[in-house]
């Protein structure tokens, strides 16, 4: 039972790596930036500039 627990922990981390790979590749390719997205359109420059 050990030896199952530990090969599937091992196989956890390229199965982590491949998500945040993804995540990353996705989230690059969204038009925009987190600011705006996270203020919406109608933010000041100032806000933007505090984020």
């Amino acid at each position: 039972m050990t030896l199952y627990v530990a090969r599937r922990l091992l196989q956890l981390i390229p199965t982590l790596a491949f998500i945040l790979v993804v995540v990353f590749i996705l989230v690059r390719l969204l038009p925009g930036d987190p600011t705006s997205a996270i203020l919406g359109d109608r933010a000041l420059d100032a806000d933007v500039e505090r984020i």
